[in-house]
């Protein structure tokens, strides 16, 4: 799970003695050399005390990991430079999660069922297994669909879905928990490596550079990514221009999981109309997706670009293309379709993911 993932990684970073965790702080602000020049690092307040008195934190490098509702552009635009840019694609994502008992006897061939959305239909959902003998399941809906959050509506939307391994999860397994709504205005990538002036000696990351469509599941894989990438420039370079070889660095990595997830989202009505090229690739990714549904060796090149181990070309390379487009193709979609439960043909394709075609903890990216 995401909870044991994060408490990890903090726990790895806790035993660090160099670091030191300051929580139940604000941040306020930037500091800076007297010309503005270069960031030297940021003013916090506490939380929850009468007078709110700052503190000054002075640092070589800066680093803003603070999610989608950083603040680095009002900051910019404090110190009297540019706000970067800002790209974004509407997805009206909702979706909404609960976490239930494993039950013998229920899905136990199975570490994840994941069933894709197909546009036009918006509705979508994922059962993960994991650890503690636990289903953490997640409805999602978007172009219109919204998943309801009382559990008997729950039921009923799961049930719409083309195959019923989640719904079987959700009426068979004891539930744990409440169920969590959230909701996803869209994906947004802000542009800062199309900063011509920017201040020295300051990181914008992770989701503070691009958030995605969440139900696509790459957020935290795009951020290990620029983590790896934001060692390099510092290996290479030190700090002399981080801000922009940093910039420039993580916008390579986010172009692949952006082009994947907002591909996708841009075949909803009402978006522009995709390019001819763009439309046969679409295409392609389906039918790759119906022989994923039976085919290992497809569902593991999916799987692999789908969590950026790979890159999407390689989806076209002859060793898959030939499986989803060659003699043996039609009869792997044929069984595909006619594995989908009858009751419904909304959400078409599903892909179910065998445990050994890919583990939940890969799945969660």
């Amino acid at each position: 799970s995401r909870v044991l993932l994060e408490s990890e990684v903090r726990r790895h970073v806790a035993d660090n003695p160099k670091v030191r965790f300051l929580g139940r702080h604000d941040i306020v602000g930037l500091l800076t050399s007297e010309d503005r020049s270069t960031v030297t690092g940021a003013r916090v307040a506490p939380r929850g005390t009468a007078d709110h008195q700052p503190i000054d934190l002075a640092a070589g490098l800066v680093v803003d990991a603070t999610g989608r509702g950083s603040r680095a552009g009002v900051w910019m635009r404090e110190l009297g430079y540019p706000a970067p840019e800002v790209t974004t694609v509407d997805a009206g994502v909702s979706y909404v999660t609960r976490l239930f008992e494993a039950g013998p006897g229920i899905l136990d061939d199975l570490d994840a069922d994941v069933v894709g959305t197909r546009p036009p239909n918006g509705r979508s959902g994922v059962a993960l297994r994991v650890e503690g003998g636990r289903w953490t399941v997640t409805l999602a809906g978007q172009n219109g669909e919204e998943p309801p959050a009382d559990p008997d509506g729950w039921l009923a939307y799961a049930r719409t879905l083309p195959t019923q391994g989640i719904a079987q999860i959700i009426e068979q397994c004891e539930p744990i928990g409440p169920v969590l709504p959230y909701r996803f205005p869209g994906s947004r990538w802000v542009r800062w490596e199309r900063l011509s002036r920017r201040p020295d000696s300051f990181v914008v990351i992770g989701d503070a550079v691009c958030s995605f469509n969440p139900v696509y599941g790459q957020g935290m894989s795009s951020a290990a990514h620029q983590a790896l990438r934001l060692r390099e420039v510092l290996e290479q370079h030190g700090t002399v221009g981080i801000g922009a070889r940093s910039a420039r660095a993580f916008a390579e990595v986010v172009a692949t999981p952006w082009a994947l997830a907002t591909g996708i989202d841009r075949r909803f009505p009402g978006m522009p109309r995709k390019p001819l090229p763009e439309r046969i690739l679409d295409r392609y990714i389906d039918r790759l997706l119906e022989v994923a549904t039976g085919d290992r060796t497809v569902a593991v090149a999916f799987a692999r670009v789908l969590n950026l181990l790979a890159p999407p070309p390689s989806l076209l390379a002859p060793a898959v293309a030939w499986r989803v487009l060659g003699p043996g193709s039609a009869a792997r979609v044929r069984d595909a379709r006619q594995r989908r439960s009858p009751r419904i043909a909304v959400a078409e394709p599903a892909t179910t993911v065998a445990p050994s075609v890919v583990a939940p903890s890969v799945v969660a990216g």
